[in-house]
């Protein structure tokens, strides 16, 4: 799998990506469900055996992004990816990351600080937008194809890429259980740009484009629910 994702996602195929896809902290890039290779990592048997094993047993997807850091490029600044009000001590959904080589801090890796996913919503949130050390963060080196999972709440940056090589990461963004969010919540997660169009299920010549093995683990969502808006 991982030879397979560094010859679809290597130095090459990104430096073609159009330069507007690129900050002074890198990259994300959209990726699309139609990928045979991308389809092969989202339902990744080994990927939902660990959520299986953390008592997710019916995760599903929200979105996924190729995150990349070029040569040179800056530090991330301190963020957290869970935009609407969520304060329940079980996760509303879970990032995974798997890194396509070897992460240290010389080359751009993920800086977390633990336990701030339970913090409020307005603590987080309310943290400066600089990429700036922290006491209480933690550095998280990873060796390439290991997998890196996350509450999404948890407030994350990165170290500034000064190394030669790109670094590069398949970021996936789980709701690992859909079916007790509240009804807003799921209704914005189904019209994530990432997935197939609101309704593909009543649809059936759009389903019959959409890898049966993925089919199982789309969100689906016939309430008549408004999205969440983001707060």
């Amino acid at each position: 799998m991982l030879q397979s994702l560094l010859r679809r996602f290597g130095d090459t195929e990104l430096s073609h990506t159009p330069k507007g896809n690129f900050g002074d902290s890198g990259a994300l890039i959209t990726a699309d469900y139609h990928d045979p290779v991308m389809a092969q990592l989202l339902t990744w048997p080994k990927t939902l055996e660990t959520l299986a094993a953390l008592g997710f047993t019916d995760p599903r997807l929200h979105s996924f992004y190729v995150t990349t850091k070029p040569p040179k490029t800056g530090p991330l600044a301190w963020h957290s990816d869970l935009f609407y009000r969520y304060e329940q001590p079980e996760p509303a959904e879970l990032f995974l990351i798997y890194y396509l080589q070897d992460t240290a801090p010389e080359n751009g890796c993920l800086r977390v600080v633990p336990g701030s996913h339970l913090w409020s919503h307005d603590k987080r949130h309310e943290q400066p937008e600089n990429a700036d050390i922290r006491n209480d963060e933690v550095d998280v080196a990873v060796k390439a194809g290991d997998l890196f999972i996350g509450d999404r709440r948890i407030l994350h940056a990165t170290h500034t890429n000064a190394s030669d090589i790109w670094r590069t990461g398949l970021t996936i963004a789980y709701a690992p259980d859909f079916a007790k969010l509240p009804e807003p919540i799921q209704a914005l997660i189904v019209k994530n740009q990432c997935l197939p169009p609101k309704g593909w299920w009543s649809d059936k010549e759009l389903t019959a484009t959409i890898d049966e093995r993925l089919q199982k683990i789309l969100p689906v969502y016939k309430g008549a629910a408004s999205p969440i808006s983001f707060e």
